[in-house]
């Protein structure tokens, strides 16, 4: 019988993934690495042979969650769209990522704790904030040179305000009984294009 081909990549993904459930539900001081190996179906020893310890345990846990919400993010952007449109669309698809990922928040805001206690580094979460700001700038550029939004308006901070926005929708969707998060987002739409919107002259 030939042997059975192990996916290593997948395996790390598998065993990253279990760990961030984790860390998210009972902290990271509490769990063990014989903890993740059961919720991961493995043995102790094949978590080390993919994380050498704890700490590189919940930074690859932390890469695999980047990862998965940047690449939906990532094939939400239509370029067929109109830039207002296609930017619309990308606030909608971020909604359906947090309900898709919303049991992870925990985890994200675990991270968050030990980056700010200087037990994680911010180069993770740095990459993935001047992406998103990047691509939100660069819509945002384009509806301008299309005439969709006014031309004082600048595009760096009102993508840093756009995400931030975000950042509190979520948290406080995930703490308190707040409508549906799509809901949540589409009213923020309608404010958000108010501001920005070039009108016609009368």
């Amino acid at each position: 019988m030939a042997p059975k081909i192990v996916d290593k990549e997948m395996k790390r993904l598998e065993i990253a993934a279990a760990a961030g459930m984790l860390f998210g539900k009972y902290g990271f001081d509490k769990v063990k690495v014989d903890d993740v190996a059961a919720a991961a179906g493995i043995g102790k020893g094949t978590v080390y042979e993919y994380f050498k310890n704890k700490d590189e345990l919940i930074h690859g846990a932390f890469q695999v969650l980047m990862n998965h919400m940047a690449e939906a993010l990532q094939h939400s952007v239509d370029l067929s769209l109109t830039p207002l449109a296609a930017l619309k669309k990308l606030s909608l698809s971020m909604a359906d990522a947090m309900d898709h990922f919303g049991e992870q928040y925990g985890f994200f805001l675990e991270y968050m704790l030990l980056m700010n206690r200087g037990q994680t580094d911010s180069e993770i979460l740095q990459g993935m904030f001047t992406e998103y700001r990047r691509l939100v700038a660069g819509l945002i550029e384009a509806a301008i040179d299309a005439r969709q939004v006014r031309a004082d308006v600048n595009p760096a901070h009102v993508a840093a305000v756009y995400l931030a926005w975000f950042d509190g929708a979520i948290f406080h969707w995930m703490l308190l009984p707040n409508p549906n998060l799509q809901q949540m987002v589409l009213a923020f739409w309608d404010a958000f294009e108010q501001g920005i919107i070039q009108r016609e002259e009368s």
